[in-house]
């Protein structure tokens, strides 16, 4: 899209379940609505000399497991820790590191704390203090506060750009719908006929998620017993811890260890899909093939946000979150497609509001996505095409594999 690596901010993700993806696009967003050049960028196939072209980076990492890097981290960490790296190869360098952890794990964050202290001792400029999430008890909240703290300002002096308000998310609310959906490169095209999908050649249709590439990648697997762990449960507080049962002979070999993560691929209920096409005005083409086009006057090369072609219920149960209530800095997204003036002004005041917004989605009352349009956004009129990219992605669900590991292969 003619963005050069010394240009505006870019923006990497170490990410295994998608949230430190999800976080970084947040970014992405957030920067090119109010005028900031940004790319979010994944680690896979990461390029050492590109990085050290960079003039500002923003790195979202996980630490996965016993305090490794994700999958698609562990090329840059190598080199990020390599005896043959230069001195100094990263004076030109301005950073700020978001970790996303779990305290419930003796390596917290040892991931995003080694990508802080690793890049000052190669010459980095830290322009923003680290932030550290914490998955055990409210990591988007976390994320929001490293935002909230002084980051776009940071950010903004390093472009050479005017600082602006130092506790800046940068998110103006657009006056007009129109408005908000130019700010979304996209369009959904819909056909009865899979071959009269349009093809736009900069139009990546992969997809670049790391969760969208999972489906490609996935055994099938029977649920042949499912029981509840915990004596006194309470799912609606999240307090619920399932032990599940999986036939997987009937597929590939599949190697594991005890203790390994086995990530079970999620799909939202035919209700919530249902209403949901409903409500966006897309009911009558649930089972009719979808691809992404550039939306008028952009001109750039683009990814799609999830593998497509796909049917539009696919893009709606496998890659869209539409059960969880989105964070706050999404949510906010939201306020210019409400038509009613009072519900838009209420709206807009309640995800200003950090505290009073996460007392509907945190535990206590946890609102669910539809619950929340129900009661905020009865008048909000959205471009399906512009939905899905505002919605955040499905996430996998990790469980520990309990069972030891295969004897000789079977």
């Amino acid at each position: 899209d003619g963005m050069q690596p010394e240009d505006g901010v870019w923006i990497y993700f170490g990410s295994q379940s998608g949230t430190a993806e999800g976080f970084a696009k947040e970014l992405e967003q957030e920067a090119r609505e109010s005028g900031v050049e940004a790319r979010a960028v994944d680690f896979e196939g990461f390029d050492p000399a590109r990085f050290c072209k960079h003039k500002v980076v923003v790195l979202v990492v996980a630490t996965y497991g016993e305090g490794d890097p994700t999958d698609n981290a562990v090329d840059f960490f190598k080199w990020l820790k390599s005896d043959d790296v230069k001195p100094g190869i990263l004076s030109g360098v301005h950073f700020t590191v978001m970790g996303l952890g779990n305290r419930q794990y003796a390596n917290f964050n040892s991931c995003g704390k080694q990508a802080d202290e690793w890049l000052e001792k190669h010459g980095g400029t830290r322009v923003h203090d680290i932030g550290l999430g914490d998955d055990d008890k409210n990591i988007e909240d976390d994320f929001e506060q490293w935002k909230s703290s002084g980051l776009w300002a940071a950010l903004r002096t390093a472009c050479g750009e005017a600082a602006g308000p130092a506790d800046s998310s940068l998110v103006a609310l657009c006056p007009a719908a129109e408005d908000a959906e130019a700010c979304f490169p996209l369009r959904a095209d819909i056909q009865v006929d899979a071959a009269r999908l349009a093809v736009d050649p900069l139009v990546q249709r992969g997809g670049d998620n790391v969760v969208g590439k999972w489906y490609f990648q996935a055994r099938q697997a029977t649920v042949v017993g499912v029981r509840e762990l915990r004596q006194k449960p309470d799912i609606a507080a999240g307090r619920s811890s399932k032990h599940l049962d999986l036939d997987v002979a009937a597929g590939p070999a599949i190697e594991w260890r005890t203790a390994d993560n086995l990530e079970i691929l999620p799909s939202n209920p035919d209700e919530t899909v249902e209403w949901f096409a409903s409500r966006l005005g897309v009911h009558s083409e649930l089972d009719r093939s979808m691809a992404f086009v550039r939306a008028h006057g952009v001109e750039r090369q683009i990814k799609a946000p999830f593998p497509a072609p796909c049917t539009v219920r696919e893009a709606l149960a496998l890659y869209c979150d539409l059960c969880q209530a989105p964070s706050r800095s999404v949510a906010k997204r939201f306020v210019p497609f409400i038509q009613d003036e009072a519900h838009r002004a209420a709206f807009a005041s309640l995800v200003e509001d950090r505290p009073a917004y996460q007392s509907l989605i945190g535990e206590g009352v946890r609102l669910t996505f539809r619950e929340l349009f129900e009661l905020f956004l009865p008048s909000a009129v959205i471009d399906f095409g512009v939905f899905l990219q505002l919605c955040p992605r499905q996430k996998n669900r990790p469980y520990t594999i309990a069972s030891p590991p295969p004897e000789d292969g079977t």
